[in-house]
């Protein structure tokens, strides 16, 4: 899919979105005396947010192989993929406080960064 005028509504409520959740993030770390942590309340809440974006992005698979599905179109739904999908790289960074943690958390980071990146790479190549 190429990304043209007809994702400009999905990139402006991403980039809002963000913005937000960086303001957030801010405040959170201003306040926060041990800095952020990905166990405490907005931490949970910015990981809550995380794999939510991460689960939606995954549907998309489920909407190909259920082409009945009458819940958007499937452009529609590759739009959110891509453009939700994004914004949760962000917001699981948030949610770590830009660490990545013990040697679970460094694997499942670095895998989950390079998903990331061939999933920019693929829509580049498009």
């Amino acid at each position: 899919m190429i990304v043209d005028k007809t994702h400009r509504v999905w990139a402006l409520l991403s980039l809002g979105t963000l913005v937000v959740l960086a303001v957030l993030y801010g405040w959170y770390c201003s306040v926060s005396a041990d800095g952020p942590r990905g166990g405490s309340l907005p931490g949970l809440a910015f990981g809550i947010l995380a794999a939510a974006l991460m689960v939606f992005a995954g549907l998309l698979a489920a909407r190909k192989k259920a082409p009945r599905w009458q819940v958007g179109s499937a452009a529609w739904w590759l739009k959110g993929h891509i453009w939700l999908g994004l914004l949760s790289l962000p917001v699981t960074l948030f949610h770590t406080g830009f660490r990545f943690g013990g040697t679970l958390e460094q694997v499942l980071m670095w895998i989950y960064l390079v998903v990331m990146a061939s999933g920019v790479v693929g829509l580049l190549i498009q």
